[in-house]
């Protein structure tokens, strides 16, 4: 199954690879110098360029374009794919 997404910003084209989650560290200290540490969570997605090169983005980040060719409202709308005809 080839999944095509779309950067929001740059609107460069990938090919899904994966999925996951990363994380962050935030270190602050607070007014009587005790160390606070956070870690964050975030929905990641591997993708690849036409030159193979992987990337990680936030998913939030992307706009699905296709799966496997059909756009996402085809595949969510089948019965007015079916009317079209």
């Amino acid at each position: 199954m080839t999944t095509i997404v779309e950067h929001r910003d740059t609107n460069g084209r990938y090919v899904v690879v994966g999925t996951g989650f990363g994380q962050t560290f935030r270190e602050k200290t607070d007014f009587l110098g005790f160390k606070n540490t956070t870690w964050d969570k975030v929905g990641v997605v591997c993708v690849s360029d036409a030159d193979g090169t992987l990337k990680w983005f936030d998913g939030s980040e992307l706009r699905l374009v296709s799966v496997d060719g059909q756009s996402p409202e085809r595949i969510l709308r089948p019965q007015d794919a079916v009317e079209e005809r």
